[in-house]
């Protein structure tokens, strides 16, 4: 969340946003349009014929109308209209700035800037500094409507430790019935969340794995608590019965949902390890418990690190700037990855670039077909994702070349590569609710073909509604 975005940072909301802005039917300049906001800047990523952006424009222009307006927050309409026309009807009924529909490419690089995917989207950003808070602020006003919690930043360690411990409450249950206080949890050095469901087939697989660690070496060194996505009592108990760790109750569902946000749980299984002050080891338990099924190596070889292996663990490739020395040649690269981690104040979280060695291996390989570098032996690349493009640095790993190819970088004087576009066709299983209809089936899967990225962690399991039919599992 601490990554600002490159063009906000060094050239300002005029940059990101044009000279000008919509204040009803008349253009503004920018620097004026926002003047005003002293919080918020609310990029609201909607269309006239999206029926959910028709659902959630009104709820959300009555809560900027009754007080997030007042109270500092300012919104953007991002239109998808397809015509102009179609754009002024549905601005005509909203209360805020918008981006002019004629400005096609400042529309479009914003959307990629931001990931966007699906609408109504709605990203938020600090008006002062420019840094992203989140890209769900759908959820976070929805939570919010009144403002109270604004400028919504994410929470400091002191602050999520208290969440965790009210989310957790005061009992916990065993799979005998029996309550437990949280000071069970503390007779053991580290604390497992496990965010799992009995319909879930990567759970199914991955619970017994974590069963026998549990039972061969982790049990002495981690207490778990089982965070159950379950839809009633019966599936929970009978999924929980053969746990021998303890879970937070089934009909705490605003607990069991303020975890599943405050750790960002965006798909299951997924374990979360804090220690027993309940401050966070890592986020990628999963992963970790992988390569290390005893937890011998926890905390240190369970926490992020400045510089990793790539074949070790590749989790924030997808999600983060990378830069990758590829080949056996990692002493250049790791040096400036520590030195990254020195000016983010020791936390990876706040690093701009996550740091790899690539040297011959299964996501090596996939990493080179990727970036188009099959063979060479030794190059920098620098892999953005998000943003679908790779970057070649020369074959120089040295630690003044790979300072010299991040200013470049960051100058956006390095040329870009070929996109990064792998079509991924995934497989859905649909569970029938109500009046679902056969012929929904093919439709559905045609939504779920994704233009996705590189697909290196281990499989979870999502919820989507579309319509009637709900998609059940996700690979």
């Amino acid at each position: 969340y601490q990554r600002r975005v490159r063009g906000l940072r060094r050239w300002g909301m005029e940059s990101l946003l044009g000279p000008r802005l919509l204040r009803g039917g008349k253009a503004v300049p920018t620097s004026e349009a926002l003047g005003a906001c002293s919080q918020v800047v609310a990029l609201y990523f909607s269309a006239k014929w999206c029926p959910p952006c028709r659902g959630f424009t009104p709820r959300l222009a009555e809560w900027y109308t009754a007080d997030l307006h007042d109270k500092g927050l300012e919104i953007v309409l991002v239109s998808a209209d397809r015509s102009e026309d179609a754009f002024q009807e549905y601005y005509s009924q909203q209360p805020w700035l918008a981006l002019p529909h004629s400005e096609a490419e400042a529309n479009k690089r914003l959307s990629k800037k931001f990931s966007v995917e699906g609408i109504p989207c709605l990203v938020l950003l600090d008006a002062t500094t420019g840094a992203l808070i989140t890209t769900d602020g759908r959820t976070v006003l929805s939570n919010d409507p009144t403002g109270e919690q604004m400028p919504w930043l994410p929470p400091t360690k002191q602050q999520a430790r208290a969440m965790a411990l009210e989310a957790l409450g005061d009992v916990l249950v065993d799979a005998a019935g029996e309550s437990w206080g949280l000071t069970r949890l503390t007779t053991k050095p580290f604390i497992g969340l496990f965010f799992s469901a009995s319909w879930c087939p990567p759970c199914r697989v991955i619970t017994p794995k974590l069963l026998e660690a549990y039972e061969n070496g982790l049990g002495d060194k981690m207490e778990i608590v089982f965070i159950s996505s379950d839809g009633d009592q019966q599936a929970f108990d009978c999924y929980f019965r053969d746990m021998p760790w303890l879970a937070v109750p089934f009909d705490r569902s605003d607990d069991k949902a303020n975890l599943t946000a405050l750790y960002k749980v965006k798909g299951i299984p997924h374990l979360v390890v804090l220690d027993n002050q309940f401050n966070v080891v890592t986020l990628e338990g999963i992963t970790m418990l992988a390569q290390d099924t005893t937890g011998e190596t926890l905390p240190g070889g369970w926490q992020p690190q400045a510089f990793t292996i790539v074949n070790d663990d590749p989790t924030a490739v997808n999600e983060n700037i990378c830069v990758f020395a590829m080949g056996d040649d990692h002493d250049g690269l790791r040096e400036v990855a520590h030195e990254f981690l020195e000016r983010a104040g020791g936390e990876v979280g706040r690093m701009p670039y996550r740091f790899y060695g690539a040297p011959a291996g299964a996501v090596t390989t996939r990493i080179r077909c990727l970036a188009a570098c099959e063979s060479d032996p030794h190059l920098l690349v620098i892999l953005d994702i998000k943003d679908g493009f790779f970057y070649h640095a020369g074959a120089d790993l040295s630690v003044g070349a790979v300072k010299e190819a991040l200013r470049l970088f960051e100058a956006e004087e390095l040329e870009p590569q070929v996109r990064v576009r792998v079509r991924v066709r995934v497989r859905v299983r649909v569970r029938r609710c109500g009046e679902s209809r056969t012929d929904e089936v093919p439709s559905l899967v045609r939504l779920t073909r994704v233009d996705f990225v590189l697909s290196v962690g281990v499989s979870t399991v999502i919820d989507l509604a579309v319509d009637r039919a709900q998609v059940t599992a996700l690979e």
